[in-house]
């Protein structure tokens, strides 16, 4: 017996296979069950038409699991005339899904040669699968062969564009070593790109029956500070120069190093004020422990969880950015009281990563929206900057407490002003 694999992203399943028939004719076997993993009607469709472009005669049958009808009356056993007439119907549509759970449902073809074997072969399956090393003008794109189809895989890459429809997309050929082995991922670095400038790309796969493309994946190029979109939308860039001015150091960039853990950082003091603010610079609160998690460098996003006093609080939306070892976290939060919209606050988390802990770690909190009504909280744009006074925050497995003297609690929010 002569036979051929395909490999539709699970297991390796038998597509068609040859032998002396009833007959004595040379036949050859394509086993529904298998042409319909990952494949689509109309896929099978095609593939069965370009056996009948070989002037082999057709015939589709099943047994053991029951009769499937082209069309009601027409009976289990179809003539090439009327198996092609049907199979686009809807009614024959429904009838080959129903064949695809079925293990004994064949169409069979004769006279077979052994090139037959390639004839249901697809074009590749490939994913689209990210991004990463995001830069002012680069970006490092990643993608992944799911399948070859049934032949070899001779070019893969990305199409990149600045615009959603891809009407002006560029392809990018990344070097490729015919594979056999699969899921095979494959990435490229891509230089000379504009800053601040959204870019839509998708990855391909040829192989001899085609091109195949996986979905369409975004990313916008960092600023001149090395600040995503999401960020600068998040907040202002004049409300991040307004936290700078008061002393708040941001570390731009697109591969910020991985800050997973909790940190106690004590002493927590007021460093410094953009108004009139009854806490002076110098005036120590109780201890604060945040925690980072769930750190995805493709999307620059990270998880932050705050507690003090057993006090905590959580943001809405936090990304990260740095180099190195330096980073920066902008945390939105929103606030709401009696449950009604309150306010919404950034909280800005600047640091160098050490294996212990964070060394010179600032937090920045800043009013974005005070609900029109700034009686209790701070003004839009107004914040505080903090600091840990003795340049480290330490790595800690647990949150602790513990008498600290003449200190103070944040207030209940700390966009609040002192009573």
């Amino acid at each position: 017996m002569a036979s051929a694999f395909v490999d539709y992203g699970g297991a390796d399943v038998y597509f068609g296979w040859k032998e002396t028939n009833y007959s004595g004719q040379e036949a050859g076997y394509i086993l529904l069950q298998g042409l319909f993993q990952g494949k689509s009607v109309d896929e099978m469709f095609s593939s069965m038409k370009k056996i009948k472009e070989k002037d082999r005669t057709i015939h589709y049958q099943s047994s053991g699991d029951g009769d499937i009808e082209a069309e009601e009356g027409d009976g289990d056993d179809l003539t090439e005339d009327n198996f092609f007439e049907c199979i686009k119907k809807d009614k024959q549509k429904k009838c080959i899904e129903r064949a695809a759970t079925m293990t004994t449902a064949t169409l069979h073809y004769y006279p077979a040669t052994a090139s037959d074997f390639r004839l249901a072969d697809i074009p590749p399956r490939v994913n689209t699968v990210g991004h990463s090393d995001l830069t002012r003008t680069g970006v490092t794109l990643h993608g992944e062969i799911v399948s070859d189809g049934g032949l070899p895989v001779t070019e893969i890459g990305f199409l990149i564009s600045t615009d959603p429809d891809g009407s002006d997309y560029k392809q990018i050929v990344v070097e490729h070593s015919v594979g056999t082995n699969y899921p095979e991922p494959f990435e490229v670095n891509c230089t000379g790109l504009t800053p601040k400038t959204p870019y839509y790309y998708k990855a391909y796969a040829v192989n001899a029956d085609g091109m195949a493309v996986g979905e369409i994946k975004a990313f916008t190029t960092l600023d001149d500070q090395g600040i995503t979109e999401e960020i600068n939308k998040i907040v202002p860039k004049e409300i991040q120069d307004g936290m700078q001015d008061l002393g708040l150091p941001v570390y731009g960039g697109g591969t910020p190093p991985s800050i997973a853990g909790t940190y106690k950082i004590a002493p927590l003091v007021l460093k410094k004020s953009n108004f009139w603010d009854s806490y002076s610079a110098g005036h120590r609160f109780n201890d604060m422990y945040i925690t980072f998690s769930e750190q995805n460098n493709s999307d620059l996003t990270v998880k932050v969880v705050t507690n003090q006093e057993n006090v905590t609080g959580e943001g809405t939306g936090a990304y990260i950015v740095g180099e190195g070892d330096k980073f920066t976290v902008f945390v939105e939060v929103t606030s709401y009281k009696n449950g009604k919209f309150r306010a919404k606050t950034a909280e800005i988390y600047s640091g160098i990563l050490t294996s212990t802990g964070i060394k010179n770690l600032y937090y920045a909190l800043v009013m974005l929206d005070d609900s029109g009504d700034p009686g209790e909280v701070i003004e839009v744009g107004q914040g505080r900057l903090f600091y840990d006074s003795d340049g480290f925050s330490e790595k800690v497995n647990s949150v602790t407490r513990s008498a600290s003297g003449d200190t103070e609690l944040l207030p209940s929010n700390i966009s609040s002003k002192k009573q």
